[in-house]
């Protein structure tokens, strides 16, 4: 594992290459590379290639990068392992190649100077790579087909420039920064942004299973060498639906499976496992021990968890003990948390809502030394482990008796949405326009948000043009369209969306991170293409099939533990830390306190305001701090996640047009419930000075007419002399009145958002996205009209 990168001059009127530009780009990826570092430039000037090196294969000198063949023609610069490369070199040396090295990397020089651009046929591994090749001028790229490893790059028409990480690129100081429409609205539909989008217009992914070959003029070839889908679709065409045998099956999938973790042990470094309470982790334990007597397992344990559900250590060392693993758990603590908390947000190269838990267990598993460690990553994908595989073809098929009336589906959807925002996510307004087809049942299945949705989140034209970019549902198709069988569609999905754009993603920055290079059995072309029959056959194995396959069976115990995801502590945490917070309220304290809040949240307050800005500019207040300007504000947002986003460039005005204020939010919480609270969101941004929030049921009622009393002498007690009333747009002429009264028995004489206030205006039928007025934009006009 490392990281790579390479610049290209290859129009006669761009400058030569800078030296400053390929060391600044690749030293910014020095966690991916700790053990050794290497560059090169040529002799004229216009190719340069970067090197960080994190040392498994081939430990001596002789593996460093970039690597050259005998005549320095060909030079290398490689991310990734080649798991079948002594095989490979075995061949090769057949021939009469010769080696210098016993590294992995020299393999793939020869087969690219024996085979060139065909070069990956019988290539086992996961990797992102690129050579020049100075004998045709060109520079060549290839990616694995899953996008296991990432690989980046820009071209501005004269200068082309790659690099392992997005932000690399960026530090290289010469890229296009400009915002990508289509990767912001990405995000907020997936919390991951699809390959090739980033959020940078100048950026592109190269997408998994490609290579792309620039030659000198600006000349570039891309193709694609292996499409995970065929595979499927192969094996369903050749497939006579025939039954198969559980013995059969059985066998199948041991041989499959076993050679595949084997493989993935291939190393001069020791290799360890990330052992949960799970099948997947537990199987790959199973099978690795069947032929490596010194089984290294990790299991990372929180004391928050213990004795709950979501204790992951107890069943572990009964996993570790059934296989005789020299095992050990490494227990994170909320301190570690806070410790690495900027570290985490500087290791995530693209933004994802995931990715916390992958990087406490890398950070665990460099604690006991460990440079490589297998995950069970890629199982739920191939054995059906995930509801999307029971949700979306129970919906297609359902939708199918609704087909005369599924035009009807967009107005069904504006008149319901809001209504079921107090039952349930508002997205499920969207089952008869969206539950049709794979692709859009897919889309309302996984989505964070509906496209409807996003004019209330980012700025309306930014979402026209990001949604049409994207074309999502062209995207999804072109995954699924191909295949007959229902369990087929969904694995094609999970594995080349969800899985690749986000647990791949995160994987590797999160294991990056902390120099782990984080193997994923389950994620092997060749496993797949062996597995590739039974998942065709009309009895398809499942996660239950997967607990039978080693020779020495799983615990009992971890076969009776119902399916739950790997999860952290965070909203603990954050829970300790408010109450911390709570406990000192002295002014001196608050006021140092906020200090700190407000740096270590710099880089997240500009990603937000980069996300709304338009929409915030449409309202930004000028700084006025004088006589009469009100000293102690309270602000009144109830609701959800999206609706605490939605209001989120409200918020900043507030905190803008009055910067010395004693700010504090009121909202709602659901207790037995476990919605994130606003102030989860936003404590350590710098907003607020306080939280604030009351007990209500699921109609959105006090739960109990006391609390009233309560709230009431809560609010008195601080002496709030004006309100920012920021209550969602969907609020009663009735609720409304009697929001006023409550905040004036409060003492509360100055309103501010109440004049001015109006509902969203629903859309109509056939009325354009972008048309419909964001609930972010009448917050702040709210509040302009109110003064």
């Amino acid at each position: 594992m490392c990281g790579i990168a390479a610049i290209f001059a290859y129009q006669s009127g761009a400058p030569n290459v800078s030296r400053d530009e390929v060391i600044a780009t690749r030293d910014y990826m020095a966690a991916r590379g700790p053990d050794g570092v290497g560059e090169w430039f040529s002799e004229n000037g216009r190719v340069g290639l970067g090197h960080r090196r994190l040392s498994i294969i081939d430990l001596s000198p002789a593996g460093a990068q970039p690597m050259f063949n005998a005549d320095k023609s060909l030079a290398i610069i490689f991310n990734g392992e080649i798991y079948n490369y002594r095989e490979l070199r075995e061949k090769l040396e057949q021939s009469g190649r010769r080696f210098v090295s016993q590294s992995d990397t020299e393999v793939l020089l020869n087969l690219y100077e024996t085979r060139g651009d065909a070069m990956l046929s019988g290539v086992r591994g996961m990797y992102a790579f690129a050579i020049w090749d100075a004998r045709r001028n060109q520079l060549f790229l290839a990616r694995d087909p899953f996008g296991i490893k990432p690989l980046y790059y820009s071209d501005d028409g004269k200068t082309f420039r790659v690099a392992s990480q997005v932000k690399a690129l960026v530090a290289g100081g010469q890229v296009d920064t400009s915002i990508d429409p289509a990767g912001h609205v990405a995000f907020f539909l997936w919390g991951a942004v699809p390959d090739p989008y980033t959020l940078y217009r100048g950026i592109s992914a190269l997408p998994a299973g490609h290579t792309l070959t620039i030659s000198e003029g600006g000349e570039r070839r891309t193709r694609s060498f292996c499409f995970i889908p065929d595979i499927l679709h192969a094996a369903e065409s050749r497939s006579t639906r025939r039954t198969i045998g559980a013995d059969e099956e059985r066998e199948v999938l041991h041989r499959a499976l076993r050679d595949s973790a084997v493989y993935h042990l291939v190393a001069d470094v020791p290799v360890g496992v990330f052992l949960s309470a799970g099948r997947d982790s537990s199987a790959i334990t199973a099978l690795v021990s069947e032929s490596h007597q010194d089984v290294r397992t990790v299991t990372l344990g929180f004391r928050e968890y213990r004795g709950s559900k979501n204790d992951e250590t107890r069943l572990a060392e009964v996993v570790a003990k059934n296989y005789k693993t020299n095992h050990q758990t490494i227990w994170i603590t909320r301190d570690d948390f806070e410790a690495d908390l900027e570290k985490f947000f500087h290791a995530m190269d693209r933004p994802s809502i995931d990715g916390v838990n992958t990087y406490f267990v890398s950070l665990a598993a460099r604690r006991t030394g460990l440079k490589v460690a297998l995950s069970g990553l890629g199982g739920d994908e191939l054995f059906g482990g995930y509801p999307s595989f029971r949700d979306v073809p129970r919906l297609v098929r359902i939708m199918k008796y609704f087909g005369p009336i599924a035009g009807a589906g967009p107005t069904i959807r504006a008149l319901s949405s809001k209504l079921l925002r107090k039952f349930t996510s508002p997205k499920y307004a969207g089952i008869l326009e969206y539950g049709s087809s794979y692709p859009a049942a897919y889309l309302l299945r996984r989505s964070l948000f509906m496209p409807w949705e996003l004019p209330t989140l980012l700025d309306p034209d930014l979402v026209r043009e990001g949604w049409r970019r994207l074309n999502t549902l062209s995207q999804l198709a072109h995954f699924c369209d191909s295949l007959d069988s229902a369990r087929l569609k969904i694995s094609a999905l999970e594995l080349c969306w969800y899985m690749r754009h986000q647990l791949l993603r995160d994987a590797d920055w999160a294991g990056m991170a902390h120099s782990i290079e984080i193997r994923v059995p389950f994620v092997d072309v060749d496993l797949l293409r062996a597995l590739a029959p039974l998942l065709a056959s009309q009895n398809p194995p499942d996660k239950r099939d997967l607990a039978d396959v080693p020779r020495t069976k799983l615990p009992a115990e971890v076969l009776a533990r119902p399916k739950t995801g790997f999860s952290v502590p965070v909203r603990e945490w954050l829970m300790a830390n408010q109450r911390s917070e709570d406990r000192g309220q002295r002014s001196e304290v608050r006021g140092q306190r906020s200090e700190v809040r407000g740096q270590r949240s710099e880089a997240w307050v500009e990603g937000t305001e980069g996300h709304f800005g338009k929409s915030a500019s449409r309202a930004r207040p000028s700084r006025r701090s004088g006589k009469g300007s009100p000293r102690r504000i309270l602000v009144f947002r109830i609701g959800q996640l999206g609706d605490t986003i939605v209001s989120l460039p409200a918020m900043w005005a507030v905190r803008r047009q009055f910067p010395k204020a004693h700010i504090a939010l009121l909202s709602d919480r659901h207790p037995g419930k476990s919605y994130v609270l606003a102030s989860d969101l936003l404590r350590g941004t710098g907003i607020f000075d306080e939280f604030l929030s009351y007990p209500v049921s699921e109609t959105g009622f006090i739960v109990r007419p006391g609390r009233m009393a309560t709230l009431l002498a809560a609010v008195r007690r601080r002496n709030f002399d004006t309100l920012v009333y920021l209550a969602p747009s969907n609020r009663k002429p009735e609720q409304i009145e009697r929001d006023r009264r409550f905040f004036s028995l409060a003492g509360i004489k100055n309103f501010i958002g109440m004049r001015g206030f109006l509902p969203v205006r629903p859309e109509k039928p056939g009325e354009p996205l972008e048309e419909v007025s964001p609930e972010s934009g009448l917050l702040l006009d709210r509040l302009a009209a109110s003064g």
